[in-house]
């Protein structure tokens, strides 16, 4: 949900205007200024965090096991 900054609205999530006023929501919906951080993660591939293969158990299997 976006809310409106002139009405209050709930508007849903990128909506281009608000649907109640109309307001230009457009430059509401920008994302903040990145971090060098968080661009190197998203630069970084997803095999640089050496995935365990997952642990698969019965359905029918008891808490002990």
């Amino acid at each position: 949900m976006s809310i409106c900054p002139a009405c209050g609205w709930h508007n849903l999530q990128g909506a281009a205007t608000c649907e109640s006023c109309t307001y230009d929501l457009t430059d509401v919906h920008r994302s903040p200024e990145r971090s060098p951080i968080e661009w190197q993660l998203l630069r970084e591939p997803v095999s640089v965090l050496s995935l365990q293969p997952p642990l698969i158990v019965s359905p029918d299997a008891a808490l002990q096991e």
